[in-house]
């Protein structure tokens, strides 16, 4: 019948043999044993008739048990998958758990770390700068020293020559005098005393032979305390170079050192970004997991509950059936023994029994008799439950105390109307259970289908857009490896040409130190001959106090004329050397620090390069375990969409019938619940008009 609700859908005009079939039986059997006119006996017409209820009553209790076995398989199945659902859901919440409190650790971590490396980089830049600023100051003082030194040397070059040249006296005096002041405060007492001496001389150019002799001696020793002081200053502007490239060397070496140490707190940094950043996109992906399996959880338990409850619910209105239908059975039985001990006795018209009266019969009037009768046909002929009301209509119509109204049936056709109005009712209560919980159960499944579609979509397009990104990390990373190799080979051949370059430097500089070295030995050689011969003054501590010498011509010979010049063309050549060699050290220093600059460029871009390449790498490390996840969990929410399609399948021949969609199985419901008020109202006005009738 229609209680079974969630296999066999109800049927809107079945009756059950245990309540108003039974009770029609035995209305009709009343009615029409007393109105027979068969040959055969009264009772075993009974007999038989009993004999098919039970027959039918034992069909439909087959029925009824392959019915409730097919739900009882139902109940197991479902409950067996709801069961397996929730606890595979509970490890994945366990699991999901617990990889959240290690991403949330790792982020709390990460943002440590990655606050501690910004401070270290705040305080290194600071550092810098600090360093940066005080290069600079050292700088303009090299650069101020520099200009004074060249200043000096120049002026004294211009002394020299001016003195060599033999320009007049006064323009040489000038020219000594801007020499001196700018080398008086390095000056020892005896250079001071020539270099006055010579200030103050009166007469130079245009006097006699002698006079320009002794001028000669006189100016000579103002010649080399000049050159002296210039060898002097070139050697400080030569030891201020060296310095300020020994100091920018040492400042680029920390400063590189720096660079590199905030070049590598920033990669670190940047990786405890990544990395947290990642963690945290992971952590969202892992709360939504968390969040999927709580409502999986939720509504799977519900369901369970519910399903759970319904088969304990079915499992006893089936043992109460299944009782009541044995005890029905057991009735029938004993009622047939019974009546075969009687079937020998004579049937009443037999017996010429006289024909009893009923009050209510004689009170009948003939209006309310036939609108009785006439509504108790209607309503037999438009519905099946009510076809046994057509003996009863038969038997009002009929005359008092003859034919079927000679047992006086009214009051047990009002009797069988009331339990066909019950039964009834009740269809129409477990009905509306029914649609309540096929409502249910489908809105909560369609609901379930339309949940994990969405998410199936979206894991879909999450999947094609890790894919997508993992693709183009592959590419970028075999970029970064191929810039690698290009960097590397540049700088082996920066390394290579430096080291070819610096060979040639350090050639120059030696071949430049040998030439001055032999310069000097030449100049020592050839001024101690000059001086010997008289070509070039001696220092006071160098004459001889000797007897004056006797005539013997007019001129000594001092040596060949002009020798004396090649000193200056040494001094001047000894010059171009040293020039040289501070040339080729400049060039050395600057070679260096543009190779330094070079290649610090090609390893720091090096280094971005590899890093970049280890980041990425690393990344699509991380997309790839992300990707997995995404997967797997794909592949959950396609296990629990394809459990709620089956459960939905399920669930249609239960809550759908013979509908293609659910909305016609409600419309068909409606349909059955109007049919049943209707036949209920129908039944109640042929209960009033009885009433009426047989008041």
């Amino acid at each position: 019948g229609g209680w079974l609700k969630h296999w066999t859908p109800l049927r809107p005009h079945r009756v059950h043999l245990s309540n108003v079939q039974l009770a029609s039986m035995r209305v009709v059997l009343c009615v029409s044993a007393m109105a027979a006119a068969a040959a055969d006996h009264p009772i075993n017409q009974v007999i038989k008739m009993i004999e098919d209820f039970k027959t039918k009553a034992e069909e439909e209790g087959q029925e009824e048990q392959i019915s409730y076995t097919t739900f009882e398989r139902w109940c197991k199945n479902s409950v067996g998958e709801l069961t397996g659902q929730i606890n595979a859901s509970k490890k994945t919440l366990a699991k999901a758990q617990q990889a959240k409190a290690q991403q949330e650790a790792t982020i709390a971590r990460m943002t440590e770390q990655s606050a501690q490396l910004q401070d270290e980089i705040d305080e290194r830049n600071a550092a810098q700068a600090k360093a940066d600023e005080a290069r600079s100051e050292e700088n303009k003082e090299y650069v101020a020293e520099q200009g004074e030194f060249g200043d000096t040397i120049t002026a004294l070059d211009e002394a020299i020559t001016a003195m060599e040249s033999g320009k007049s006296l006064a323009q040489t005096k000038q020219v000594v005098s801007k020499a001196v002041s700018f080398v008086e405060v390095f000056m020892n007492d005896e250079q001071k005393t020539a270099a006055k001496a010579f200030l103050q001389s009166t007469s130079f150019l245009q006097v006699t032979p002698p006079e320009r002799e002794q001028y000669k001696f006189k100016g000579g020793g103002v010649i080399e305390t000049l050159q002296g002081l210039k060898r002097d200053f070139e050697n400080k502007k030569f030891e201020s170079e060296k310095a300020e490239m020994n100091a920018k060397a040492s400042y680029d070496l920390a400063k590189k050192a720096q660079d590199q140490a905030i070049a590598a707190a920033t990669t670190s940094k940047t990786k405890k970004d990544n990395r947290k950043s990642d963690t945290e996109t992971e952590l969202a992906a892992t709360e939504g997991t968390i969040s999927t399996a709580k409502s999986s959880i939720s509504s799977d338990s519900t369901t369970l509950e519910t399903t759970q409850g319904t088969c304990k619910q079915r499992a006893r209105e089936w043992a109460e059936r299944s009782n009541t239908r044995a005890n029905e059975m057991k009735a029938m039985t004993q009622a047939i023994k019974i009546l075969k001990k009687s079937a020998g006795v004579r049937p009443p018209s037999e017996a010429h029994a006289a024909p009893e009266t009923f009050l209510q019969l004689e009170q009948l009037s003939a209006p309310k008799a036939a609108k009785a009768v006439a509504l108790l046909k209607k309503a037999a002929g438009k519905f099946a439950n009510l076809q046994k009301l057509a003996a009863a209509a038969e038997a009002l119509a009929a005359p008092p105390g003859h034919g079927k109204n000679a047992g006086g049936p009214f009051h047990k056709v009002k009797q069988m109307i009331q339990k066909m109005i019950f039964q009834l009712q009740d269809e129409q209560k477990q009905d509306q259970e029914h649609k309540d919980w096929c409502d249910h159960e489908v809105t909560n499944t369609k609901q379930k289908e339309t949940e994990y579609t969405n998410r199936e979509t979206k894991l879909d397009n999450t999947i094609d857009q890790l894919t997508a990104e993992i693709s183009q990390l592959d590419t970028q990373v075999g970029n970064h490896a191929e810039q690698v190799k290009i960097m590397t080979n540049s700088i082996d051949e920066l390394k290579k040409d430096r080291a070819e370059d610096s060979k040639e430097n350090a050639i120059d500089i030696k071949d430049a130190q040998a030439a001055q070295t032999a310069i000097a030995n030449a100049q020592k050689v050839l001024t101690e001959f000059y001086k010997s011969s008289g070509e070039v003054a001696k220092e006071d501590w160098e004459l001889l106090q000797i007897p004056a010498e006797p005539d013997t011509w007019d001129a000594s010979y001092s040596g060949t004329q002009g020798g004396s010049g090649i000193l200056g063309m040494l001094e001047s050549i000894a010059s171009d050397f040293a020039q040289m060699e501070i040339q080729a050290r400049v060039a050395e220093s600057t070679n260096q620090k543009e190779f330094e600059e070079q290649l610090e460029a090609l390893e720091v871009n090096k280094a971005s390069e590899e890093e970049q390449e280890r980041l990425k790498s690393n990344r699509i490390d991380a997309l790839q375990k992300k990707l997995s996840a995404k997967s797997e969990q794909l592949d959950n929410v396609k296990d629990q969409l394809y459990a709620a399609d089956e459960y939905h399948k399920s669930l249609k021949p239960a809550c759908y019938g013979d509908s293609a969609t659910y909305a016609d199985a409600q419309a068909a419901f409606g349909t059955r619940q109007t049919a049943r008020d209707t036949e209920i109202n129908m039944l109640r006005d042929a209960q009033k008009i009885l009433d009426e009738a047989f008041a």
